[in-house]
């Protein structure tokens, strides 16, 4: 069985929003808006991140060949989608609005995974544009996140040591999900 990530995190910030950071707009117009760039998520970044992901980490930890063709086409479409970001954000501290909200949250671990490659032009894709810069440097700087990133990195160190299975496919975006969890229940405590 299937279950939508997202759909888990709207559920854990919904039933936690009264404790620490609430994710979830009351406004019904900023909640609309949260929800459209949750949607950009979806269908425009993950896609994305998630194929540099899968070629510039899980590939070569499987012992795969990296398609250079996918990196660089996929390199070109998150530039695109970046310039969206760089606008958006050029108007709002987060995405959502002037809050952090789960829009912002849901693109944290990919970012995180991207600026842990050893493709420089990944980080100066992001880093290039001031309000994007600005605007992962703040999420990154959330102590809910810095401690999933202390668990992050283990898993990443158990990778590295060859002691998790070498066959990473869905398994590789649960525990994104595990750790988008792991941070809202820690923002909350």
């Amino acid at each position: 069985m299937h279950i939508e990530p997202k759909a888990i995190t709207r559920y854990l910030a919904e039933q936690y929003k009264d404790v620490g950071t609430n994710l979830l707009p009351d406004d019904p117009k900023k909640r609309a808006i949260m929800s459209m760039w949750m949607e950009v998520d979806s269908n425009q970044f993950l896609p994305i991140a998630s194929t540099l992901i899968k070629e510039l980490i899980i590939n070569p930890y499987q012992g795969l060949a990296t398609d250079d063709t996918a990196v660089q086409e996929n390199k070109e479409k998150l530039s695109e989608v970046l310039n969206i970001y760089e606008t958006r954000l050029g108007e709002s501290p987060y995405l959502a609005g002037e809050s952090f909200s789960l829009a912002d949250l849901h693109h944290l671990a990919p970012i995180d995974y991207l600026l842990n490659t050893d493709e420089e032009e990944l980080k100066n894709l992001i880093y290039s544009r001031p309000n994007v810069a600005a605007w992962v440097e703040k999420m990154k700087m959330r102590p809910a996140w810095l401690k999933t990133v202390v668990m992050k990195n283990h898993i990443v160190d158990l990778m590295k040591q060859r002691r998790l299975p070498i066959k990473l496919d869905s398994s590789c975006h649960e525990s994104t999900v595990v750790a988008q969890k792991n941070a809202i229940a820690i923002e909350n405590k």
